[in-house]
């Protein structure tokens, strides 16, 4: 959770709080340890260690619908001298970043959310706009919801004071249709949604992430609630980064996206299904 008491982050976040060109993205990634810890010891965002066209791709989190992710596991595997033990990545001093490429969700065996982030600068160049990208994969037998106002994104304010509540701007799908209350996932399918946030005065550079997934459960009075969160830093530039057409068009403040039709088509093209046979 953030805190009130930032006063080192500060330090370090007044040494660079923008883009460096218009056409520049900053991406935040999830640290193992404390984000403030992370940071501070970082003392810098460094280059991304991705082709800047692989960005839009590249998601930072992911959390199971039950039970614990299994990154610091699969991290401390990848690093690990051949023949020597695994480290649990939250015992290095400068633990590595997870970036992650579900090109694959469709053969997640269990439900679970991946979620991306990029900054870039709004067309004027006076305004931050952090773009979280959120995968949702339903391996459930009944659909999940991701309601939009659950969908929060925490800023320090920079004043001690604690977290402030980012402004949304808008939330889309991939196709660029306005998603007004609900992300709808039926069971056997995955679906993005796009979240995109303004902050005006500074750039924090901690976030803290929270949503929450409700699954239908038909024998309940209730859907059963699965609260998700997660904390990003400041951490990589990637020049030459693309934006995709629909973060262009909100950078240029255009949010007058198209309403939802109430089909699958609002979210994907025809005849596309994350697993073959389900969903159709």
């Amino acid at each position: 959770m953030l805190r009130a008491s930032l006063a080192l982050v500060i330090l370090v976040a007044g040494c660079a709080i923008e883009p460096r060109t218009k056409a520049t993205k900053e991406i935040f990634v999830e640290p193992f340890k404390e984000a403030e810890i992370e940071l501070a010891r970082l003392d810098k965002v460094v280059p991304f260690p991705c082709a800047p066209a692989d960005q839009p791709r590249a998601c930072c989190v992911e959390r199971p619908f039950e039970g614990e992710s299994q990154r610091s596991a699969k991290v401390a595997t990848v690093t690990a001298p051949e023949g020597e033990k695994p480290v649990d990545p939250k015992e290095q001093e400068k633990p590595p970043t997870a970036l992650l490429f579900p090109e694959r969700a469709d053969a997640r065996p269990d439900s679970g959310c991946y979620l991306g982030h990029c900054l870039y600068l709004d067309r004027s160049g006076t305004k931050f706009i952090h773009h979280l990208r959120l995968l949702v994969v339903n391996r459930e037998k009944e659909r999940v919801a991701v309601p939009v106002g659950s969908f929060a994104v925490f800023a320090d304010a920079g004043d001690r004071k604690g977290p402030v509540r980012l402004d949304l701007l808008i939330a889309a799908t991939d196709r660029s249709i306005k998603i007004p209350d609900v992300m709808e996932v039926p069971p056997g399918e995955q679906r993005v949604a796009h979240f995109f946030y303004v902050e005006k005065a500074r750039l924090s550079p901690i976030l803290e992430v929270r949503w929450t997934a409700l699954v239908a459960d038909p024998r309940a009075a209730a859907d059963r609630v699965v609260t998700l969160r997660a904390d990003l830093c400041r951490r990589y530039v990637c020049e030459g980064a693309p934006l995709s057409p629909l973060e262009e068009r909100i950078g240029r403040g255009d949010l007058n996206l198209p309403e939802p039709g109430g089909t699958r088509n609002d979210w994907i093209d025809p005849g596309l299904s994350a697993v073959p046979g389900v969903g159709r």
